[in-house]
C-alpha cells in the first residue's frame, strides 16, 4: 500500500506510462471505450486524475497527492484535469515526472533542510520554471 506522496505519484505515473493507458476527458475507460470508475478492474486507461483516484482509491491520500502535483503544473493551468485534457501524453508523464524529482529531491534533503521547497529550490534543481514571463520585473533602465 503507498502512504507517501511520493509513492503515490509513482505508482500513479505508472498506471498511465503507456499511452494506451492514459485518457482524456473521463477519469478512466475500458477496454471497449466505456467510461468506467477509475478503481475498477476493467479501467485500462486513466487521465492523471484517474491515476491518483485508483492508486490512492479515494482516501485521506487523494487530495494530498493532488495538491503536490497541481504545484508543478504549467503556467496557464490550475486543475490537473484541465493539464490532462489539453495536453499530450508525454506532457502529462513530464507533469508527474516534475513533482516526482522534486519529492525526491525533498526526501533525500529531509535531514538537511526542514522546509518545504522554494521557489529558489525549484530553480536551482532545474525543476520547473514558476514565475510566469508576463509576471517578472522589469529591467531596471540603469541595469546594463
Amino acid at each position: 500500500m503507498v502512504s507517501t506522496e511520493l509513492e503515490i505519484l509513482i505508482a500513479s505515473r505508472s498506471l498511465i506510462a503507456h499511452p494506451d493507458n492514459w485518457c482524456r476527458g473521463v477519469e478512466a475507460r475500458d477496454a471497449k471505450g466505456n467510461e468506467v470508475a477509475p478503481e475498477e478492474e476493467d479501467a485500462v486507461a486513466r487521465c492523471a486524475v484517474g491515476a491518483l483516484g485508483a492508486i490512492t482509491r479515494w482516501s485521506e491520500l487523494y487530495p494530498r497527492a493532488v495538491s503536490v502535483l497541481t504545484g508543478y503544473l504549467p503556467c496557464g493551468f490550475s486543475s490537473i484535469i484541465d493539464f490532462n485534457d489539453a495536453s499530450n501524453h508525454s506532457e502529462v508523464l513530464a507533469l508527474f515526472d516534475r513533482a516526482i524529482a522534486a519529492q525526491r529531491a525533498r526526501a533525500g534533503s529531509a535531514n538537511l533542510i526542514k522546509r518545504p521547497l522554494t521557489t529558489v529550490d525549484c530553480a536551482a534543481l532545474d525543476l520547473v520554471e514558476r514565475t510566469p514571463p508576463a509576471a517578472k520585473q522589469p529591467r531596471h533602465p540603469l541595469a546594463r
